[in-house]
């Protein structure tokens, strides 16, 4: 890594509010959620990790960004000095960080700033415009849409899974599918990002530039913030659909009594605290988990929590973000077995899908969250993905219909009525509706 001490930095205060997911849907970074907003956009430097996140090995980004220099009238301190990334799933996968010309964020008081940051000392600036755009009611429609695996053949893959955990060390495998779907025009990501924080409000709104195209969603899982010492993770695994009927009670607590998804839970956090515990001073879980209630599922989710040794000589938050991806909540246990299986079994480059997405700043804290609940938009195409969690119990059917349900979740809400087109090819099933004709 070089240093970045040839660039320098200007942080000043604007006038709010501003609409991050306007002003970066399209273009740069967007990470908004309940405690934190911000964009980014343009690129001062990058970062280059050519064998993937695993090969930071002790080098810390944060100590780079700490070499830039700062004219800070806003007070915003490190926190103006970011950078971003999204890293794809595979831990030995080539991946960058971007140090952007452009970062507006929101303080914890409710005030923003803007950082420029470039060869020479310039002067940030923020011009906003909501696009009409994002009011667009000319909705795209679909032309064609592929499937990978096909219902059949997830379910198989299923079985295989299955088969391999009696015969190995095998705990849990996540298996994933693929839905391409093929448009009538180019897809509008900001009208989707305001559609989605809409639905869920909860989540940790994203937009990021990966090979593939604009990778947007809405994650509602915290892989780990940290701010000075104090870190604190909140891994999901285990989840039923609601549908905000009287019924949703009974299924919550069906979950919550499940052995089969309490067995996945626990595989995922032990995991994640046994990883975090080699890098850090302390570490601990919750000794149960809670449920976490988004729209239209309800997930398992545990609190871990922990403190690191003062940076620099602990870990920045993208070096605890490292130590634990992927995490067995998107990949399996034990890691390496459960990897080998799903190249194996998936029949797809998963690319930044399940991957981790965020920013690191110059004192070393940060927040990345776990890539998913999203979508890949190039011009008039959506790539989506989901998965489930495979444990020896598991039934084929049963799986499908969570992968199945994944998929119509977000559809649903960025692309209306797609769902409910796209059914029998997503499920193997007839809609109830065609059954009764």
């Amino acid at each position: 890594m070089e240093s970045l001490g040839h660039l320098v930095a200007r942080s000043v205060e604007v006038e709010g509010p501003i609409d991050v997911m306007t002003l970066a849907a399209d273009d740069g970074w967007l990470f908004s959620g309940t405690d934190e907003s911000i964009a980014a956009m343009g690129c001062a430097a990058t970062i280059s990790l050519t064998e993937g996140l695993h090969a930071l090995n002790g080098r810390s980004v944060a100590a780079l960004l700490a070499t830039i220099s700062h004219f800070d009238t806003a007070g915003i301190g490190e926190r103006g000095l970011r950078a971003f990334g999204v890293f794809p799933f595979s831990p030995t996968a080539p991946a960058q960080l971007v140090v952007p010309s452009l970062i507006v964020q929101r303080r914890d008081d409710g005030s923003w700033v803007a950082t420029s940051i470039a060869e020479h000392d310039t002067m940030p600036t923020v011009a906003q415009t909501v696009e009409e755009s994002t009011h667009d009611s000319l909705q795209p429609k679909v032309r064609a849409a592929v499937a990978l695996p096909t219902p059949a053949g997830y379910e198989e893959a299923v079985r295989a899974a299955t088969k391999i955990m009696e015969d190995s060390t095998l705990r849990k495998v996540v298996l994933g599918r693929r839905l391409t779907v093929s448009l009538d025009r180019p897809f509008n990501v900001a009208v989707a990002l305001h559609r989605l924080s809409a639905h869920e409000p909860l989540c940790t709104m994203y937009a990021v530039p990966t090979s593939r195209g604009r990778f947007f969603g809405a994650s509602p899982e915290l892989i780990v913030e940290k701010r000075g010492v104090a870190f604190h993770s909140h891994p999901l695994a285990g989840s039923v659909a609601i549908d905000g009927s009287d019924a949703d009670e009974a299924r919550e607590q069906a979950l919550q009594a499940s052995e089969k998804n309490q067995e996945e839970h626990r595989v995922v956090v032990h995991d994640i605290v046994e990883r975090l515990g080699r890098h850090v001073v302390h570490v601990e879980a919750a000794e149960l988990p809670t449920l976490m209630v988004l729209r239209s599922i309800a997930h398992l989710g545990t609190e871990i929590i922990g403190e690191t040794a003062p940076w620099p000589a602990g870990p920045d938050a993208l070096q605890l973000a490292a130590a634990i991806a992927p995490t067995p909540a998107v990949g399996g246990s034990p890691i390496g077995l459960a990897l080998s299986t799903i190249a194996e079994l998936e029949g797809f480059d998963r690319g930044e899908w399940a991957g981790i997405a965020g920013t690191v700043d110059a004192a070393g804290d940060g927040r990345f969250v776990l890539a998913i609940r999203g979508a890949v938009a190039e011009g008039a195409k959506l790539i989506l993905h989901a998965g489930c969690g495979i444990v020896q119990a598991s039934d084929p059917r049963e799986e499908l219909d969570e992968a199945t349900f994944k998929l119509r979740a977000v559809l649903d809400v960025i692309l209306p009525g797609a769902a409910e087109q796209l059914f029998a090819a997503l499920s193997g099933r007839v809609a109830a509706e065609s059954r009764d004709e």
